[in-house]
């Protein structure tokens, strides 16, 4: 996995997604109840724009590095989700004003 320190919104990373390794975009870092996350998007390129499919991590760091974790509560899912929503809507206004 390449290190998420070292990559800027717009930039691509590898990651592992069930034993293959795929390419993401990195939309943004963003931080909710004080934990830092993530919102990525496939970078294959027969995406559609309005099919656009944004997967969340958290952001840990630890002496071995930084890494992306799947967010597997339910309750921290949906917080992440909303706010998200908003951070990406405000992006997506501010590219297209």
């Amino acid at each position: 996995m390449d290190n998420i320190d070292e990559v800027n919104p717009g930039d691509t990373i590898m990651l592992m997604d069930d034993g293959e390794l795929v390419t993401f975009i990195l939309l943004t870092r963003f931080f909710t109840d004080g934990q830092e996350y993530a919102a990525l998007t496939s970078a294959d390129e027969d995406s559609e724009p309005d099919e656009i499919v944004v997967i969340l991590n958290r952001i840990e760091r630890n002496s071995d590095g930084t890494y992306l974790v799947d967010i597997e509560d339910e309750d921290e899912y949906d917080r992440v989700s909303d706010d998200a929503q908003g951070i990406l809507a405000a992006l997506k206004n501010e590219f297209s004003a």
